[in-house]
């Protein structure tokens, strides 16, 4: 990643909806870590770097944040985005 990339990263937990999330904001199938480009009305052609982390589970919570992966993604991060379960809001 450049740091003049445009990071978007898409945490959450397993089966909350990222790569679904992902999905429909993009239209397609996307791979982990793709770069999407996108025409947006009144800014032109933007690239993004899409990048869905691992799975964040409270059992193994101290595996993700010692990822270096991980913490490298958020450090680089413009834009964080969590997905959480809309069972999580009743």
């Amino acid at each position: 990643m450049k740091s003049e990339d445009i990071n978007i990263v898409f945490i959450g937990g397993c089966g909350v909806g990222k790569t679904t999330t992902i999905q429909k904001l993009w239209g397609k199938n996307i791979d982990n870590n793709q770069i999407i480009s996108e025409n947006i009305k009144g800014r032109g052609v933007m690239t993004f770097n899409v990048i869905e982390t691992d799975s964040i589970l409270f059992s193994i919570s101290e595996n993700w944040s010692e990822n270096k992966n991980n913490i490298g993604y958020l450090q680089n991060a413009n834009t964080i985005v969590m997905v959480l379960p809309a069972v999580a809001y009743g």
